[in-house]
């Protein structure tokens, strides 16, 4: 299942329902086969995330400035094998990053 991450996705996924993307600060995005973060960028307000248990590739990661309130980032379970680059440089805020059970090299 390829899963685009949408509006109504967000919607349907958020702790608050009914909610602006914008405005919404937790996320449980988990097991949806999500293979990109493309669509997130509208959700500015994250503090906690979960990607957990799709299937996300190093390459699908761009976390760019609009999650910069990021604090909890649970990726664990994808296809991972490095963490991008830019992401420490971008998420000035995370305290709490999972990655187990992927692919990572050293």
């Amino acid at each position: 299942m390829n899963t685009r991450i949408s509006n109504d996705l967000i919607r349907q996924h958020s702790h608050v329902i009914g909610t602006d993307p914008c405005a919404v600060t937790r996320l449980d995005l988990s097991s949806l086969g999500i293979e990109s973060v493309e669509g997130l960028e509208e959700c500015t307000s994250l503090i906690e995330l979960s990607l957990s248990r799709n299937q996300l590739g190093s390459g699908q990661l761009n976390f760019a400035n609009e999650f910069g309130k990021l604090q909890i980032l649970d990726l664990s379970c994808n296809k991972l094998q490095h963490i991008p680059p830019n992401m420490p440089d971008h998420l000035k805020e995370l305290r709490t990053l999972s990655l187990k059970q992927n692919k990572l090299s050293d």
